[in-house]
């Protein structure tokens, strides 16, 4: 006869208040050996276990679906009791069952009795591997030894620990105790926080941010007077001076403003003011920040331009402002001439005030009308430029000289004569 391992029968898990099985519902798979004629015990078999706990034992009510030898399907039910011997359920306890029901074989029912013992191997805290060993028997005093393995799970509420109750013993009571005295009075706390969710950050003695109601329990009497921080979610954040032994106190925080965020799209090299005050600008020309709701003002330096961004900022949405591209600087010259004019001085000096951290290419133009070293005119013209630029702050590493060019045939002579200053792309930096 085969012998099929896997009982799966209820395991209660220890509660930690007291030691004391929760109701259970199992399943689980098993099978016998020397089964005999009448004895209800199944080659192969399903069952399903559900117990309720009653101090040590545990009532069981057991359902089982399977197989004989002979392949004739078996239907048992079973009811009885498991008494745990072990005082610690699934830590490695021994357990008796005692069951008793019926059971339909062979076309007719027949009443069945099992009895046996079962180990429990802890898994979890509500779960127990359980290895069975019983002894079944039918009506007609035929039986079999049952074998199984299986898992069990335990749910259902703890027995709550009671508390001794103490037994009063008789004291004298001096006399001065039977006088009335007055009644007392609970003490306001040091300071009172609104809102009520605010933590309250206390530097001494526990350097952590706390909730108000536990000030008085950790700040003694006579302490030195102490500044504290005051925070909440959507409110502005505020400083209290504590004096322990001073009257108590009330704080009530102002609520934040609504914010938003602001994105700024500017170039490579730029520099971001906000309120005259630089902000931090990404390598890539790029800034987010928070600002509150309202009318903001950003100011946008590089490139030789110098432009103010303004928009309106909404609570909980972003405002996108993007600055234009940076603009050439054209300068030009007389015929023939590679000497700077005198009314290009004050742009050159604005253009060099507003590079911010570009670099600057500088290149010199000659017209096909001019006479001459046409080649030397315009290289002259490009360095005549680019002294100037260096004469007005420009830092002599951001500044970078080509040979000259000649201008597009499509130009006129007078914009043909010229030198250019041009920021370099970001990817040739």
């Amino acid at each position: 006869m085969p012998l099929l391992a896997a009982a799966l029968l209820s395991a209660p898990a220890r509660a930690e208040e007291a030691a004391l099985d929760g109701s259970s519902v199992a399943a689980r798979v098993e099978g016998s050996a020397g089964l005999g004629v009448g004895s209800g015990a199944p080659a192969a078999g399903f069952g399903l276990t559900a117990g309720i706990p009653l101090g040590r034992a545990v009532v069981e009510a057991d359902l089982g679906i399977g197989a004989d030898a002979a392949l004739t399907p078996v239907v048992t039910g079973l009811v009885g009791v498991r008494l745990r011997l072990g005082s610690e359920p699934l830590r490695g306890g021994l357990a008796l069952t005692g069951l008793a029901g019926g059971g339909w074989w062979s076309d007719a029912p027949h009443p069945l009795a099992r009895v046996g013992i079962a180990y429990d191997v802890p898994l979890r805290k509500t779960t127990a591997l359980r290895v069975a060993l019983a002894w079944q028997g039918g009506g007609g005093g035929a039986g079999a030894v049952v074998a199984g393995l299986g898992l069990a799970w335990r749910g259902g509420a703890r027995e709550a620990r009671v508390a001794p109750v103490p037994v009063p013993v008789p004291v004298p009571v001096p006399v001065s105790a039977l006088e009335p005295t007055p009644s007392t009075v609970p003490l306001a706390p040091s300071l009172t926080v609104d809102p009520p969710n605010a933590l309250i950050w206390v530097p001494h003695p526990v350097c952590e941010w706390i909730p108000a109601d536990r000030l008085d329990e950790l700040l003694a009497p006579g302490a030195a007077p102490m500044v504290l921080q005051v925070r909440a979610p959507g409110f502005l954040p505020m400083e209290v001076t504590l004096d322990r032994d001073g009257p108590p106190q009330s704080v009530a925080l102002r609520a934040a403003p609504a914010s938003g965020s602001v994105v700024v799209v500017a170039s490579p090299g730029d520099q971001l003011f906000i309120d005259a005050k630089a902000f931090p600008i990404a390598p890539d020309g790029t800034a987010v920040f928070g600002a509150a709701e309202g009318h903001v003002e950003v100011e946008v330096v590089g490139g030789g331009r110098r432009v103010v961004l303004d928009g309106v900022v909404a609570g909980g949405y972003a405002l996108w402002l993007r600055a234009p591209e940076p603009t050439p600087l054209v300068v030009r010259f007389a015929p023939g001439s590679s000497a700077l004019p005198a009314e290009a001085e004050a742009v050159i000096q604005a253009y060099a005030a507003s590079v911010g951290g570009h670099q600057l290419r500088v290149v010199g133009y000659y017209a096909t009308d001019e006479a001459g070293e046409n080649r030397r005119l315009g290289s002259g013209r490009a360095e005549a430029l680019a002294a100037a630029l260096l004469a007005a702050g420009v830092s002599l590493e951001n500044v970078k000289v080509l040979a000259s060019s000649r201008t597009p045939a499509d130009l006129s002579p007078e914009e043909q004569r010229s030198a250019r200053v041009e920021t370099l792309p970001s990817e040739r930096r």
